[in-house]
Formats: C-alpha cells, structure tokens, sequence
C-alpha cells in the first residue's frame, strides 16, 4: 500500500465573515463503509455567541490531494433556511458535526485534515498574545483498504469545553476512547498544528506556566486520563491529546483532539467522586454481573452535583450497561450494573469513566476504570447451576437441537481451545443450531437467559 500525506488547504463556507467564528475545540473520525470508501465526521465546538446558523459546510482534504466541501448536520434548523445550527454544549458552546462520503483510488494510509478560522484570544500557551491569529487545525490518519471491513476511529465519549479547572486544584479530562474493532487503545499528548505536519508557533505545554513543582501535567497512557494537578495561572490553555489504535501490535489509526482548557481562579471546589470498586482492571466472565456504586459532594456543600457515565459497554455488543443516577443538593448516587454477555467477550478491556459535575461551576471529578470480559470454558466458572442443556443428535455433522429450560436464550459456542467461534439468540423449544460449516472436533455450548446462566453441554462434530 501507498502511504499519502499532503499538505493541505482548508476552507469554511460561510454565509458570512469566517472571522466571526471561533473554534475551542474539535476533532476529526471516520468509518471505513465499503471498498476504498470512508465516512468522516468533523466536530467542531464554537461559542454560543458565534452565530452557528450561518456556517453550512466544511471542505475536508482527504490525504491524496483532494478536498471537497461536507455539510453540517446536526441540530434544529430553526429559522427553516435549510441548514443545522448545531447543539449546545453546556450554556456557553455549540457543536457543529459535519459528515460526507469520500471513495479512494486505491488503498492506503491517508492523512484527514481540516484547518479552519482562527484560535479564541488569550490563549496563554500558544502565541501569546496573538493566539487568536493562529488557524485551528486537526488531523486523523486511516487506512483505507480495498475491501472494506473493520476499521472504525475510535468513538471519543466525553466531549470537550464541559469542564474548567480552578488554580491550585486537580483538574482532569479523558476522552474516553472506545475502538468497536476491538484495536489496542494507547494516548499521548501531541503539538497542535496550524495546517498539515506545522506546529503552531510559540507553543509550550500548559506546565510550562509559572512552572514549579506544584505545577504538574500528565496522561495516562492507557486510560487517557488527564490530571492537571495544580493549575498555578487563570486563563486559557490548549492542549493536544492523540488517540492511536493497534491491530495485532501494528499501528492502525491515529485521531487528534485540539481543546481549549478554561482555568478560573474562583474559591469553589470540584466536587468529591467516590466508587464503591475503583479497582484500576477487573475481570469479569460471561455471565457474570458487575455492579459498581458512585457517590458525590459537593464542595461547598450547597451546590447541585450530578454523576454520570459513559463508555462501550452502554451502546455495543449483548444487552448493553446501565447506570441510574439521583441528586439531592449537595449529593449525588449512581448504581452501575452490566451483565457479561457473550457478545461482550474481546481481547481489549472496555473502559467506563464516571463523573461527578457541577452544571452551573462547570467544575468536576472523575474515575477511570477498565474491565476485561473473558469467555466461559467450563460450567464450574459460570456459577453453581447444573448443566440442564440437552443436544441430539450428538455427534452431528449439520443441525443439532438444542433443548432448554426456557426459549430463546442467548448462547456462546466455544472451540476445544476455549476460542468464542460463535454467538447468538437460540429461538424457539427446542431450538435448531447448525454446525455444518464449523472444524470438526469437540465444542462447548453455553447459555443464559435475562442474566442467568442456564448451563453447558459438549457437542462434537
């Protein structure tokens, strides 16, 4: 395969002077849809104030020396001219989320890129003082292959511009990456750039700030937690955070998120998160259920303070995660709760990130914690229940019935080698389960029902 990066030109249609929009924050991603085909999506948070009706399109630069113009497409359109207006982030910023279609002359490592008008002012870190005559621009590199696939950027669940930092206190921001692919998931700080492989001019990480040992900036590489400890200066910083995937140890995508962070010097506290189990990883097994508690004060203690949580376990694979939250000034409750379906089992942990937040302060506190769903191999590590499952004819060589204690159960076939070979919903009583195109040899068949397990049995082919 070629590898295409170009440097490129970006332009914003406006109906409008695109010197009356400023952009804090944003971010580019992708889907691969067919051969040689991609969907991009273009995030970008303005101020309420910038008039967002008034954009319509973007022109992305596609890695091969091509740009063409994506329309936005989120929001009302209020005033009926035909156009989304985007949807408020918090009080004071609006997203605008654009998305098109582009096909590739062959396969390749592309570089996506967007540069658009100009930084907000009194950025303290980035050409100060004239950091609103820098371009805002971000980039995401993908491969693109001739046949489709899987290959998705990785979904960022927490948005940028929602929280700020107070001097003298912690601070702390992930994106919270999730690969539906299943790819390896690593973080790293990155320069921001003014246009393709440019850094922006006079640029030194936000520590770099009345430096000392107070003043301290990190990530976490696996997490993407950023802990900002002790803010020393008030005003505005920028940050840049890369999320990159791995696919059997080979780098597979990049994506690059460019925020604006908001430090106040304010006497009001970040509220107070605790969790029942922060254990840093925890292994669950198919069948299991994972129930975590979440509490929160606020500091002081007259202040509304909500908890929320966010990550794949929610939206993808077998009947998904809930949490249930409540608040009553000045504390907040949470109840996490995910039965591990088969569906659930991949090599990658899943990643779920709680926070504690104060809607009016914008000031807030989070855990990071990850969970390893691992397939079942045998009836004892499922739980006590005997294996009630009954398989005829067995051997078979194509279609075994399947006879349950109840209908329609979901189920996880498992090979001699303990490998997930197959998931589903058996239907029906007894239900019909065809192994013809399976190896021939031993497997194990297990299965659930609302969460409970209902037992194994061997089936050889």
């Amino acid at each position: 395969m070629k590898h295409f990066i170009t440097t490129l030109l970006f332009l914003i249609c406006f109906c409008a002077d695109a010197s009356s929009i400023t952009v804090y924050s944003g971010e580019i991603t992708f889907r691969q849809t067919g051969p040689l085909e991609i969907e991009a999506s273009v995030y970008l948070y303005i101020r309420e104030s910038d008039v967002p009706a008034q954009i319509d399109s973007i022109a992305v630069c596609w890695g091969d020396g091509n740009c063409t113009d994506i329309p936005v497409v989120n929001g009302p359109d209020t005033d009926g001219d035909g156009i989304p207006e985007g949807q408020p982030v918090g009080e004071e910023y609006r997203l605008l989320l654009f998305s098109g279609s582009y096909t590739y002359s062959e396969a390749g490592t592309f570089t996506l890129s967007t540069r658009g008008p100009n930084r907000p002012s009194g950025i303290l870190n980035l050409n100060t003082p004239n950091s609103d005559q820098v371009f805002f621009h971000v980039y995401a590199n993908v491969q693109i292959s001739e046949t489709g696939g899987n290959n998705h950027a990785p979904i960022l669940y927490e948005q940028p511009l929602i929280d700020e930092a107070v001097i003298g206190f912690p601070y702390t921001h992930t994106p919270n990456a999730f690969d539906l692919d299943g790819d390896e998931i690593r973080y790293e700080f990155a320069t921001p750039t003014l246009d393709a492989g440019i850094p922006v001019p006079n640029y030194i990480t936000p520590e770099g700030i009345l430096s000392g040992p107070d003043n301290q900036l990190s990530i976490d590489p696996l997490t993407g937690v950023v802990e900002w400890d002790s803010p020393q200066r008030s005003g505005r910083y920028v940050v840049a955070i890369k999320v990159s995937t791995f696919r059997d140890g080979t780098l597979q995508d990049e994506v690059v998120r460019d925020m604006v962070i908001e430090v106040r010097d304010e006497m009001e506290l970040p509220p107070q998160l605790h969790l029942s189990d922060d254990t840093p990883l925890r292994e669950i097994s198919v069948g299991d259920t994972l129930r975590i508690s979440a509490t929160a004060s606020s500091l002081p203690e007259n202040d509304t303070v909500i908890i929320s949580a966010s990550g794949g376990p929610f939206d993808y694979f077998g009947q998904g995660a809930s949490f249930d939250s409540s608040s009553t000034p000045p504390d907040a409750t949470g109840q996490f709760e995910w039965v591990a379906e088969p569906e659930d089992v991949r090599e990658e942990p899943y990643q779920i990130v709680f926070v504690a937040r104060e809607p009016t302060s914008r000031l807030s506190d989070l855990e990071a914690i990850r969970v390893k769903v691992n397939a079942l191999t045998n009836a004892a590590e499922a739980t006590t229940a005997p294996p009630t499952l009954k398989a005829y004819p067995n051997p078979s060589g194509g279609l075994v019935q399947i006879e349950l204690p109840a209908p329609n159960a979901r189920y996880q076939l498992l090979d001699a080698q303990g490998r997930t070979v197959r998931t589903g919903v058996l239907n029906g009583n007894p239900a019909n389960l065809n192994i013809s195109l399976l190896p021939d040899g031993w497997y194990v068949l297990s299965c659930w029902q609302n969460g409970q397990y209902l037992g194994q049995v061997r089936l050889l082919k």
